[in-house]
């Protein structure tokens, strides 16, 4: 459990994070055809809600998919989002690069006049 939650929110996570990511991407695709459907119907304002319910459902899969990349309960192989990200977009494979961004041309050393 994390420091600042709860354990019905540990709880809860614990449980979402056995739903696979692309149910959620399905669940919003649906949720558009039927809205689609909908206003080929003639029922604008029930097209219009339920075509609404897609980027609910997106966020809430980015937040499951947030929930099973960074969980704590994964360790020893959990990395901070800070290390991912540094990772990524160092380009390496191993967590912790020091440097995130390559050195610019004709910049050959740190300079510490802040």
């Amino acid at each position: 459990m994390m420091k600042n939650e709860d354990s019905l929110t540990s709880q809860v996570e614990e449980q979402t994070k056995n739903i696979p990511s692309i149910t959620f991407l399905g669940a919003a695709l649906a949720a558009m055809a039927a809205s689609g459907i909908l206003m080929l119907l003639g029922k604008k304002q029930a097209a219009q809600f339920v075509g609404q319910w897609a980027p609910a459902i997106l966020i809430i899969g980015t937040y499951n998919k947030l929930a099973k990349t960074f969980s704590p309960s994964d360790a020893p192989s959990a990395k901070s989002p800070a290390k991912f990200l540094t990772s990524k977009l160092s380009g390496s494979s191993s967590v912790g690069a020091t440097s995130p961004l390559p050195t610019p041309p004709g910049i050959t050393g740190r300079s510490s006049s802040f």
